[in-house]
């Protein structure tokens, strides 16, 4: 049991060390999905769900590229980035694709 707890604490201390560039990669395909999708005419809702897939995903990835496999540290660090830095996406959305309304349900 002590073996397995150390294991996860060592996942754990590693996903919050690749956390910042793990948001920053995954936040990026979040941005460029969710405009993709809103140029495509998609609903605001259907674009925020194909943006957050890709973001999960991509968050995902990188974590396994820097040794980080443990779900429940991957999906911990991925849910406290995107609630604690979700205004930079919609910043970032902003700032990319401006003519879509962010937020509106369009």
């Amino acid at each position: 049991m002590a073996f397995a707890q150390s294991m996860h604490s060592d996942q754990s201390k590693k996903a919050e060390q690749n956390s910042a560039a793990a948001f920053n990669e995954a936040s990026y395909y979040y941005v460029n999905t969710y405009c993709g999708a809103r140029n495509y005419n998609k609903a605001h809702f259907d674009a925020v769900k194909e943006a957050r897939a890709q973001y999960d995903q991509r968050f995902k990835q990188y974590m396994a590229q820097n040794g980080v496999t443990n779900a429940n540290a991957v999906n911990s660090a991925s849910q406290q980035m995107f609630f604690r830095y979700g205004q930079v996406i919609t910043d970032n959305i902003k700032e990319t694709c401006p003519s879509v309304m962010v937020g509106t349900g369009r």
